[in-house]
């Protein structure tokens, strides 16, 4: 039986004037292809589900930025907001070489 993967549905192709080698590729291609389906439709769900954590996790960090805003001042909060990637979007290897780690000592001296 053959797949289509166009519209998901088994062709009726005779398939008999195939040699067993031939068949076995056809059945195994049609397998993988499946299975790629599958694949594809668990790595979309997965996405959608890290989407929505995203975007409630952002909205957690606005909530928080809000908060030490009221408790620090703004000035204190211009630096985590100047590294805060969804101000300034960086690639991963763009935010691992210019992230830098602010102490306590150095944004009590500026």
């Amino acid at each position: 039986m053959l797949f289509n993967l166009q519209d998901g549905q088994v062709l009726d192709n005779d398939i008999s004037s195939y040699d067993t080698a031939e068949r076995d590729t056809l059945d195994y291609l049609e397998s993988r292809a499946v299975e790629l389906s599958e694949e594809t439709s668990m790595l979309s769900r997965e996405l959608r589900k890290l989407a929505t954590k995203c975007m409630e996790l952002n909205d957690a960090n606005a909530i928080l930025m809000d908060e030490l805003r009221q408790m620090c001042g703004s000035s204190e909060i211009e630096i985590l907001e100047a590294i805060n990637p969804n101000n300034n979007p960086q690639t991963d290897d763009e935010w691992s070489s210019q992230s830098t780690v602010v102490t306590k000592s150095e944004s009590s001296s500026q």
